[in-house]
Parts: C-alpha cells; structure tokens; sequence
C-alpha cells in the first residue's frame, strides 16, 4: 500500500501546468488536468503513490549522495522551475469572464497555501513532489525543502480547485467569443455598395434616357435590397427595372433605370440620389441627369401594338419629329422573329426644325413565320444621338371569316311554286384573326325559277344577313343543292344549302287548325304532310301539332325547312297525343315558314288523325307597347344600356312581356338585364344558347314597380371574341284580370 493509503488519506489529482499555459486554449486545459492525474503526483489515473515513486528514486540514493544534498538539488531545480515558469499576474486575462475566474483562484491558493511568491510545484513543476524516502522513519505526507513545506492534503485541494476554475473560465471565454461573432438579431450579415453606369445621362425634352444601377455584396451580403431615387427635378420621373435587386455573395447585378423627361421639364443639369435600402443598410449614390434644350428630335408611333399576317404583309407609319435639329436620322429595327423581314420607305430622313417626317416601315411575314407576339425597337440614330420606340408585333395567321347558319345545324329552306316569298335562311359570316374587309354575298346552283334576294348584300367587314327564296310556276319540284358565296379581296367561302320546291296544288298541304283524319298505315309506312305559316309580322310565333294513331302506335315527326328523317327532326312524340314545338326565327324579316310533319306507323293504324296550327291570334297587339328601335354597338368585354321612356301608364307594371333582337356572333357570350326605373335588375338571359333574333317573349311580373319612368335593357358582353349591335327592344304593360 502506498503512504497515504496507510494513513488513511485518499489519493488526489494534481495540476502539474502552470495557469498561463490557459492561454493555448481547451488542449492546454486537457494537459492541466492530464498531468493533475499523473501517477508520479498520486493522481486517481493509476493506483501507484508516492511511496513507488519514492523507491524510484533509491537508486540514485545509493549512489553515495547524502539527504541533504539531495534536497539542495530539489531545492534549486524547484526555484529554477518557477523562476523559467508564467507568474500569476502573467495568466491571460483579455477575456473579462477569465479575469473575473483567476482572482478567486488566487485567492483560495493565498487562504490554503500562503503566499504565491514562493517557489513551490504549484506554479513551477518541481523534478519530484515526494518527500525524500528515508529507510527506517516515518514519512510524513508532506513536501519538505529549504524554504517553505506544504502538507501534501492542502496541496492536492488547491491543484484541483485550480484545474476546475481554470477549465470554467476557459469554456466561458470560448461562448463568449463564440457570441461576439454571431450578429445580433435583427442585423444584416456583410454590406453592400451602389453605383451607376454611366454616372451622367443626357436627354432633350418629351424623351427619355436610361442608366443601369449596379449593386455589389461585401462580405458575402446575400439579401435584396429595394432601389429608390430622391430629389428628382420637376417634370421627371423614374422607373426601375427591376425595382429591387437580390444580391449573391460577393457578386453583382444590374437594375434598369430610366428617366422620363416631360415638355415641361427645365433646361439643366440635375444630381439624383439614387437610394439602395435593405433592412438597417442604406446605401447611396448619385447620377447627374442633364436635360437639354428643346434641340433635339424624337420618333412616334401609332399605337403600341401591329399585326401581320403569316404569308402577308403590313405598314407601319413612323414620324420622326424634330426641333431645331438639322441632321439626319438612321432609322432601324430590332427584335424581329425569324421568317419576318422589315424596309423603311424612307431612311434617313431629315426632320428639320420644328417639322416631322414619316417613313413607312413594311414588315412581311414568310409562311414560315411563328404566330406569337414579339416586341421590336424602332431606333432613330443621328451622330451619338439614339431615341428609340418600343411597339408589340402580332405575328397572326391570315384574316380569315367562316359562315354558318343561325338557329341551325343546317341549311335548309322550302318554297312553294307561285306562292310568293316562301322560305328564308339567315347566315352569319364571323370575322377570323382581326379579319376587316367587306363581305358581299351571291347564290350558286339554284334550279330554274327559284331566286334568292340578300338582306344586305353586302356586311362590313362582317355580321348576319337574311335570305329569302321565292320560286315561280316554272319551278320544278325536287329537292336541290345550292351554295350561298361570300367573296372579299382576299379570300372566298361556300355554304351549302338544300332547297326544297313544292308544288303549289299540295294534296298534303295543312291548313292552319285544321285536322285531317281517317288515315291508315301499314307498319313501317310514312305519309308526309306541310303546313306554311303565311308572311307577316308575328311576335311570339308557335307552332302546335297533334296526332292521334287511332287502333295502332306511331311516331310524328316535325321539321322546319325540310322533311323529317328518323334521325333529323325538332320535334319528335311517340304515342302521345299532342307535342309542342318552338323554331327560332327572324320576325322581324316577316317570311313565311314551311314546316314538315311525318306520320310514322310503327304498327298497322287505322283511323290516324294530324292537326297543325300557328295560332289564330299570333299578329294581336298588346294593349300598350314601347319600343326603342335605335341600334347600339356591343363592343368587346363591354356594357350597354338603351334606354326607353314609358309614360301615360297609370299604377304598377302588372304583368309585362319583353323581346329583344341581338345581332352577335357568340350568342352564350351575353347576359342580358331589364333595368326598372328604382335600379332593381330583372335577369333575362344569362350566357346561354338561345335564340336572340329575336328573343322568345318574357314574361315579368311587374306588380311591385310603377310603369311610368325610363326603364333600361342591359346588354353584357364579357367574353373575348366577338361583338355585335343591339337592333330592337320592346317592353309593353297589361293588366291582370
């Protein structure tokens, strides 16, 4: 067993490094309490103690040297130790956490040790810290030499309470320094600067010129910074593009910045501030903008937006104004798409003082052009001098138009020979990539004694027009294909039509409301009978049919223009005995209608009868009716009101009737709206498929309104493609009973 062992005492760590050596950071804390560990110092690390050390030293005993010179020699080596060792005032204390620690460990070694100035193991590392071994007497746990002894105990506490505040200070001084980098909250890592490329801009009056702003990290600033301009002159303003610059680590980048100069701006040279702010950073910089006097010139275009079609060509005017300025001017153009050529008429041009020039630019699109829209420049150059003008290029197919039927899936019309007008078609030509040329319209193929008149021949650039068919005693009966042509300058379209002549003698002719019975049919047997609702203004036109199918079961069959097939009717009953049926029609063109009615036996009937009638009162007027016949243009995603002023009525509205006719070529783009005299909106139509020209008649419930005052159709149109002109509206009152 070791000494201490026997004397009951447990062995301690003991710091053998001196506290300076702090200064080298958490390996010189390591070595501390590494060497407080040591085995030769009677450290926890190894189960050796003082007593192996000592008879470690034995044999240099035995070599004839006396006790007393081998204590001079620990003596000496120990005062040599400290004097070449970091005195305590000599500790790092630049940390304010490690000057606050040292002081307190001072303190404890002076209550627990004496005084620090003495040349002990503490501070200077002695050779040995074992008392000599001496054979035969007691050792006691102490560290004897010439100047001072310690009792082993205190020693070992005051090394350990060392090590221990040493290492704290340490680890403090570490989180702090580490807190020292990090940037307090709220603030912006690294800087940035600003500048401007050129830093001095020229431009006259009515123009504009432009500088870059150029902003540059410093130590890795990453964050966005938002650009503003001050102490602008009046009759200037300012744009950035774009507003705000978002920075790399010690990179660059660029903002547009142009400068607007209006007629009224003041001759002279200007400083502007331009400002860069990113949370607490504000940078700043200046460019000088000089404006000139009115010497100068500038180019004018007519709108901000061309088109030209693929395969064609157009012209674009360019003004080139000047003032007081007598040199010439290059024109030219850039941005043009690929398979698009451009040539000034003119070029250069030489405006003159206070004059203008126009030079046409002609743009031609191959057929290999891309449809798109492709912004060009238009500049104007004369000596360092460059103004410029920015138009959008549609790049489009060809203007084009189609034709189709209103109301109708086809063409199809029916006349009676010697019975005057007798049949009526209405096509609508719809304009195709900004299509503006004039239609006109002519018929081909029509039989002989059949003729077709065109209500207008001619719509520009297009729209609907009606068609009326008349067919002499000459005329065969038959059914036939025509086509109606419509021709404009550059190109031609074809609609087919089937026209179909009857005879005027018709065994199978129906008079209005009159039946026809006693018919019998075989299964599979079909007869075919017409009914003509004779010419004339009929608003609120219906056609009823009945049928009944007697001892067997049938199918009836209605159809307007044409016969009826299984598949190609509209309207259709099956063992019923009435249907109802309602056409779109034109009544305010006032033609007649043919109607065809097929009687199909699914099993032998015997004593079938068929009815048709349009009504006997379909031309009676109403007790009082208001009109407004004026036409209002309905424009692209717009809103129109005609008005119409209803007086000599007395109380409330009762129950009204409302039509309309609408000339448009998107009939679900409309919402159309009866607007009272209070503002209250009653919905008539909203953005469906039914007819327009005219309109079925509405029936509105007006009890709660007086009828006098200025009663509003609204017509909505909030669709793109399209437009169209409101022709006529009606409103007229009657009392319930």
């Amino acid at each position: 067993m070791s000494r201490d062992s026997r004397s009951g005492e447990t062995p301690r760590t003991h710091p053998n490094r001196p506290i300076a050596k702090l200064r080298g950071g958490t390996a010189a804390v390591r070595a501390s309490a590494g060497d407080a560990c040591d085995p030769r110092f009677g450290g926890r690390g190894s189960r050796r103690s003082y007593r192996g050390a000592a008879h470690r030293q034995r044999p240099r005993n035995r070599q004839g040297r006396s006790g007393a010179s081998r204590d001079a020699d620990h003596a000496a080596a120990a005062r040599s130790a400290h004097a070449n060792r970091a005195r305590p005032h000599e500790v790092d204390d630049r940390s304010p956490h490690l000057a606050r620690t040292v002081p307190q460990a001072r303190s404890f070694i002076a209550n627990h040790a004496g005084p620090l100035n003495r040349p002990i193991g503490v501070l200077g590392r002695s050779p040995r810290l074992t008392a000599p071994a001496t054979r035969g007497r007691r050792r006691h746990p102490s560290f004897r030499s010439g100047l001072m002894a310690i009792p082993l105990r205190r020693l070992r506490a005051v090394a350990q309470c060392v090590c221990v505040l040493a290492g704290l200070a340490l680890a403090t001084t570490n989180v702090a320094s580490a807190q020292t980098k990090t940037p307090p909250a709220g603030k912006t890592a690294g800087d940035f600067r600003i500048g401007v490329e050129p830093r001095i801009v020229s431009s006259s009056r009515e123009s504009s010129v432009a500088t870059f702003v150029v902003l540059d990290s410093i130590d890795r600033f990453e964050k966005a910074a938002a650009l503003t301009v001050s102490n602008l002159p009046a009759g200037v303003s300012a744009k950035f593009a774009p507003a705000a610059l978002a920075a790399t680590a010690n990179g660059s980048s660029r903002s547009k910045l142009t400068l607007n100069v209006a007629a009224d701006a003041a001759a002279g040279t200007y400083p502007i501030t331009v400002i860069g702010r990113s949370g607490d950073l504000v940078r700043s910089t200046t460019v000088d903008l000089v404006v000139t006097a009115d010497a100068g010139y500038k180019l004018v275009l007519s709108g901000t937006q061309h088109v030209t079609p693929i395969g064609g060509s157009s012209q674009l005017p360019v003004t080139v104004v000047g003032t007081a300025f007598n040199a010439p001017v290059t024109l030219g153009v850039s941005g043009l798409p690929a398979g698009v050529r451009a040539a000034f008429g003119l070029n250069p041009v030489y405006p003159g003082a206070k004059a203008a020039v126009n030079s046409t630019l002609t743009l031609q699109a191959s057929a290999q052009a891309v449809q798109g829209v492709y912004p060009l420049t238009i500049t104007g150059t004369s000596g360092g001098t460059v103004r410029s003008a920015r138009i959008d290029l549609y790049v489009n197919p060809a203007p084009d138009f189609t034709l189709w039927t209103v109301g109708r899936s086809r063409a199809l019309v029916a006349v009676t020979q010697q019975a005057g007008i007798s049949g009526w078609l209405e096509i609508n030509a719809r304009p195709l990539h900004a299509w503006n040329q004039p239609i006109a319209f002519s018929m081909e193929g029509l039989p002989a004694g059949v003729n077709a008149r065109f209500s207008p021949t001619v719509v520009d650039p297009y729209g609907p027009t009606s068609i009326a068919f008349t067919a002499s005693a000459d005329a065969a009966p038959g059914i036939y294909q025509a086509n109606v042509v419509a021709t404009a300058a550059s190109a031609t379209h074809r609609l087919p039509v089937q026209v179909t002549v009857l005879p005027y003698i018709d065994p199978n002719r129906l008079p209005n409301e009159l039946t026809r019975v006693g018919m019998s049919l075989r299964a599979g047997e079909s007869l075919l009978f017409n009914i003509m609702k004779p010419e004339g203004y009929a608003p609120g036109f219906y056609l009823n049919t009945q049928v009944g199918f007697g001892t067997g079961r049938g199918t009836l069959y209605v159809r307007e223009g044409a016969p009826p097939t299984d598949s190609e009717f509209h309207c259709r009953t099956s063992g019923l005995w009435s249907t109802f049926c309602r056409v779109e029609r034109n009544p305010q063109a006032e033609f007649p209608l043919t109607y065809f009615l097929r009687l199909k036996a699914d099993t032998d009937i015997e004593g079938a009868s068929v009815m048709a009638a349009y009504g006997a009162d379909y031309d009676a007027r109403p007790r009082a009716l208001f009109a407004n016949p004026t036409d209002y243009l309905i424009n692209d995603n717009t809103v129109i009101e005609s008005p119409l002023t209803v007086g000599g009525a007395n109380g409330n509205g009762g129950i009204a009737r409302v039509s309309y006719r609408v000339s448009h070529p998107h009939r679900s783009d409309l919402k159309i709206e009866l607007i009272a005299p209070d503002g209250r909106a009653y919905l008539l139509r909203d953005h469906h498929n039914g007819p327009i020209n005219p309109s079925p008649e509405l029936r509105l419930d007006l009890t709660d309104q007086v009828a006098n005052g200025v009663w509003k159709l609204r017509v909505t149109d909030d669709v793109l493609g399209g437009s169209g002109t409101l022709l006529h509206w009606t409103l007229d009152f009657f009392r319930t009973p």
